[in-house]
């Protein structure tokens, strides 16, 4: 992965971790687990990735990284 990707998908898990009262409590428990894996790991699958620009939809900021 690299540092651009990285640096994408934090700042997608960033933008949920700060909208958190606005996600539903599966997309809330499902970005607190990713978080921790990608702390750990550094990584991600392709689906969690594609869930993950689901969860941002609508925040737009989110959309200005391509992971």
């Amino acid at each position: 992965m690299s540092d651009n990707q990285f640096g994408a998908i934090q700042i997608q898990l960033d933008v949920c971790a700060d909208e958190m009262e606005n996600l539903t409590d599966w997309e809330r428990e499902f970005i607190e687990s990713i978080s921790d894996q990608f702390t750990r790991s550094g990584r991600l699958s392709e689906k969690q990735k594609q869930v993950l620009r689901s969860c941002n939809k609508t925040y737009p900021v989110a959309h200005c990284v391509v992971v």
